[in-house]
């Protein structure tokens, strides 16, 4: 074999394989093209399913979870005046002594800071904001769903504590109520404990008929969207039938256009 030669098929050699070496690296870089697509994809399809589920519970939820806690917000500012004024005025007996040692006083007070809680809380779902505590960033702006829930559901354990402790407190100091002592002061401890228990009672049941009925809700339009894509697989499955129906006609009859010309 001459030294031309020789060169020449050297070369084709070298071509061939820069060839298939060029086609390896764009299949790999197709490869890696399509894995980004597809995790940008997934990612993106995540992303969209998450704000759906957060738009619909917020549809679902929040009307109840920003309106419904008005009521008690306006007797959690009626807490803290009528007991403002009460602790100051009618805490004592006439010779100078708390009233059964001052539990009624102590489940006031504590009422009233319950409601400062809660008012405050209830005030950082409209116009909360981000504030710097010495080395700590404390966001009080609470919007989510899952910070209102938990916040509500703080409320409501120390709400049932401190109102657990005025049930004992009244049941234990009925004479309270007598002129001579504080008598103010146990009707006031009546109305903060009635109002307390009267209100959760309200909202659990609230709770509990609000959920059935979105729930049922829920059901029915997960049951018309099944009736509407069985109705689509229905439509799609006679389209084929029909098809394959007029080939095995075709293929029975012959030619179609011999069959014309027949």
């Amino acid at each position: 074999m001459s030294l031309a030669k020789r060169r020449v098929k050297e070369k084709t050699v070298q071509e061939k394989a820069e060839d298939d070496l060029a086609m390896e690296i764009a299949r790999a870089e197709k490869e890696a093209d399509d894995r980004f697509l597809a995790a940008d994809k997934r990612a993106k399809d995540e992303a969209q399913e998450h704000r759906d589920k957060t738009l619909q519970n917020m549809r679902q939820w929040g009307s109840t979870l920003f309106l419904f806690p008005m009521i008690p917000a306006l007797f959690g500012v009626v807490t803290i005046c009528v007991v403002s004024v009460v602790s100051n005025t009618d805490n004592r007996q006439a010779d100078g002594n708390l009233c059964n040692g001052g539990y009624l006083n102590v489940y006031l007070l504590l009422s009233q800071v319950l409601a400062y809680f809660f008012l405050f809380g209830y005030g950082c779902m409209f116009i909360g904001t981000k504030i710097q505590v010495a080395c700590w960033k404390v966001d009080f702006h609470c919007s989510k769903l899952s910070s209102i829930v938990r916040f509500y559901i703080v409320t409501v354990i120390l709400g049932v504590g401190i109102n657990g402790f005025g049930a004992w407190a009244l049941a234990t100091s009925y004479t309270c109520s007598e002129p001579l002592n504080t008598p103010y002061t146990y009707r006031v401890a009546q109305m903060e404990a009635a109002f307390f228990w009267m209100s959760f009672i309200c909202s659990l049941l609230y709770g509990i008929w609000f959920n059935g009925k979105k729930k049922i809700e829920a059901m029915a339009i997960e049951k018309k969207k099944r009736e509407l894509e069985d109705n689509e697989w229905e439509a799609e499955e006679a389209e084929r039938k029909a098809n394959a129906q007029s080939m095995v006609e075709v293929d029975q009859g012959g030619d179609f256009f011999s069959k014309e010309a027949e």
